[in-house]
């Protein structure tokens, strides 16, 4: 009966996570319909685009650098982390995805997009 189960709930998770397709397409997906006309696939995008900024934020690009304000326009690159002030916030857009993150909060820029996370929308 345990076995059973095991198998059920198995199977059950590759089918809800097994079919979720990522923000972009993958470079070594044969099947990639990422160019269009072209045969070199679209690489996954290395930056996320600061789209708005209310009050308080700024970033760095690595942890061995200084931390700087977030300007609109601005290019930030998923291995940098953000740090968002008191009753502020920062909306990025990676590929397809948007991304607004408010409140008192710091982060690194990848997980931001990857995770659900309850501090944005």
């Amino acid at each position: 009966m345990r076995l059973i189960r095991s198998i059920a709930y198995v199977a059950l998770l590759l089918i809800v996570f097994g079919h979720a397709q990522p923000a972009w397409p993958s470079t070594t997906d044969p099947g990639s319909t990422a160019g269009s006309g072209s045969s070199d696939p679209k690489p996954p995008p290395t930056h996320c685009t600061v789209l708005a900024v209310q009050k308080h934020a700024q970033y760095r690009e690595a942890k061995s650098k200084p931390w700087k304000r977030i300007n609109v326009g601005d290019r930030i690159p998923l291995s940098g982390e953000i740090r968002v002030g008191l009753r502020s916030s920062v909306v990025l857009q990676l590929g397809n995805i948007q991304k607004t993150v408010d409140r008192l909060s710091m982060f690194a820029v990848d997980r931001a997009f990857l995770y659900r996370d309850p501090l944005s929308r």
